[in-house]
Order: structure tokens, then C-alpha cells, then sequence
């Protein structure tokens, strides 16, 4: 094998974050509460290159992210609760990481160690209810991003694009998410969720940049069945459609069944997963831009099945109530 620098890079990544958060409450009655405080956050980033195509570099913010909360008991099973909240999303790695990746010479991909954390105002009314078997929480939001950062492709001479990623524009994002649970008997239960949120772009960025206005959608559903103490049956299915500025990626459906028996007095646990066991995983995702239009699909031809086996060394030892005597005595 022959090393090539150009796809060789070795570098220390540090990050260091550091928090101060206050918070007050006031009881209005025993029914209304409302809390509200701010929290203060120090990002200190740098990347040490021990051998790469680019130089160190290094970056650091503060960020002040408060919130507050108003929450109106009705009763034990109805509640509703107007929630704001200040949320930072930082890059990771993958997002800063300068080096120029070769692998693909017809797609450059590279980081950007200047990127700024996404800013997102949040404004939320969220309703739950619980009674008994079953439980459904809802939710309305409208949430105010600013620097969001997202991968943006250009293209370059001969055919070729550049990947990076920028901190592109501010977006307006409307949502609305339920999820809830059935219990049908004390064996067998189910929960699921679905939620859906739409990106406004603005206009200046649709013109310049050909950004489009897009929703995404999630979906997920699991279910727990136990008939007996040494038995569980579990499964999970996902879908997923995610937007971006240039386009959309959607998946197929993601599909998990695990099954785990207990043996031995309970400490020998077998456990036996099958990972998308009738359709393999599939993403097809569609990009464009000045000059170009691109489709891209990928899958993994493969179905996964893992078995896992653990015992536990100490005994469980469940502990009775003790049963309190009643005693009877004559005065003198």
C-alpha cells in the first residue's frame, strides 16, 4: 500500500463549554406556576494539527440563553403549559474540521472552524392529558433560527462541486408534534409520535442562493409485550423526510424487533435484535443549485442480527414491606 498526504490528516480537537444558569419561581396558585431564569454559556473551540492541509485554528463565543415557563394545572389528568426557551446548536467536528477531504475528486468536502452556533427563539403550547390506560401529549410551535448552519453545494471547474459547510441565513420554522401511548394490558402497551415542521426562507436567499422552502416529517411507533417476567417482546418503526435549503433527503421505513429471555434465577440475560429484517436501509436525496441538479441514492444491502449475552454476578434480592405489629397493653 502506498500513503498518500493529500487523504492523510492527523490533528487534537478541544472543546471546552462552560455554564452559569439562575432561575426563579413564582406559585400564583396551587394551579399556576411560573418559572423563568437565564442561562450564560462560554464555547472555546481549536484544532491542532499534527499533520493535515491547513493550519491551526481556534474560535470562541459567549451566548445568553433565557427562558420561562407558564403552566396551568386543571387537573391530575389535564394540563397546558406556554413555553419560551433560548436553544443553541453547536457544529461538531465534522462541521469544523478544516482538512480538505480528497477521497472523491469530484466532490471536495471540507469543514469550516468559523461556523457560529445556530440561535433559536422557541415559543411553544404544549397540552397533555392522562387518564388511566392512555396518555396524549400535543404540541404548537414557532421557532425564530438564526445563523443556521447547513452543508452547501457549489459547483467548480470541469464538473466538479465544492461541500462545505456556512452559516447560510435566519429561518422561520411553524411545527406540530403529538405522541402518546395505549396501555391495552399489563403485558402488552404501545406509544408512537408524529411530527411535522416547515422552513421559511427569505426571499433575499431564494433569490441569491435558490433556497426553497421545505418540510420535514417524522414518524415512530414501538411496542412492548412481556407475557411473562422472563420474557420480553419489543419492535420500533421510523420514517423519516428531512428539508434542507437545497433540496431534500428522504428515507424508506426503519424497522427494529428485539426479542430477551431471562434465565438462571433472572441473572442470565439472552437478547436477540433483528435490524431492518424485511427492507434494507435506503436514502435518496435531491440537490440544487446555480447551474447544477443533482440526485443522489444510497442503501445498505445488508440485514443486521445481533445477539448479545450478560449475567449478573450479584444476586437480586427483592425486599418484602415489613408488616407493622399491632400491640395491645392495659393501663394501671
Amino acid at each position: 500500500m502506498i500513503k498518500n498526504d493529500l487523504l492523510s490528516n492527523d490533528f487534537f480537537f478541544y472543546q471546552e463549554i462552560a455554564s452559569f444558569r439562575s432561575g426563579i419561581s413564582w406559585l400564583f396558585s396551587k394551579e399556576v406556576r411560573l418559572t423563568t431564569g437565564a442561562q450564560a454559556e462560554y464555547t472555546s473551540m481549536s484544532f491542532e494539527f499534527v499533520k493535515g492541509n491547513v493550519a491551526n485554528v481556534e474560535n470562541s463565543y459567549w451566548n445568553i440563553l433565557p427562558y420561562a415557563t407558564l403552566r396551568k394545572d386543571f387537573n391530575k389528568q389535564f394540563n397546558t403549559a406556554l413555553v419560551y426557551r433560548a436553544t443553541i446548536r453547536r457544529p461538531g467536528i465534522g462541521e469544523l474540521n478544516p482538512n480538505i477531504d480528497y477521497a472523491d475528486p469530484y466532490n471536495l468536502r471540507y469543514g469550516n472552524p468559523g461556523l457560529l452556533p445556530t440561535l433559536s427563539h422557541n415559543f411553544d403550547w404544549n397540552l397533555n392529558y392522562s387518564k388511566g390506560k392512555y396518555y396524549i401529549n400535543t404540541s404548537l410551535g414557532f421557532n425564530k433560527v438564526s445563523q443556521v448552519f447547513n452543508t452547501i453545494r457549489s459547483l467548480a471547474e470541469e464538473g466538479k462541486t465544492n461541500i462545505t459547510w456556512l452559516n447560510i441565513a435566519d429561518r422561520n420554522e411553524y411545527e406540530a408534534s403529538v405522541f402518546g401511548g395505549y396501555t391495552f394490558t399489563r403485558q402488552f402497551r404501545m406509544n408512537g409520535s408524529i411530527g411535522y415542521t416547515y422552513n421559511v426562507y427569505g426571499e433575499r436567499e431564494k433569490k441569491l442562493y435558490l433556497y426553497r422552502n421545505g418540510g420535514s416529517l417524522y414518524t415512530n411507533i414501538n411496542y412492548t409485550y412481556s407475557p411473562s417476567s422472563v420474557w420480553t417482546f419489543e419492535g420500533t418503526a421510523r420514517f423519516n423526510r428531512y428539508a434542507n435549503p437545497q433540496g431534500i433527503s428522504r428515507s424508506n421505513i426503519n424497522t427494529n424487533f428485539g426479542v430477551q429471555h431471562k434465565m438462571l434465577d433472572r441473572r442470565l440475560i439472552i437478547s436477540f435484535n433483528a435490524i431492518d429484517p424485511f427492507t434494507p436501509q435506503s436514502i435518496r436525496s435531491y440537490t440544487s443549485g446555480h447551474r447544477f441538479e443533482m440526485e443522489n441514492f444510497s442503501a445498505t444491502r445488508s440485514r443486521n442480527y445481533r445477539i448479545s449475552i450478560s449475567f449478573q454476578l450479584n444476586r437480586m434480592v427483592q425486599k418484602t414491606p415489613a408488616v407493622a405489629k399491632k400491640s395491645t397493653g392495659a393501663k394501671i
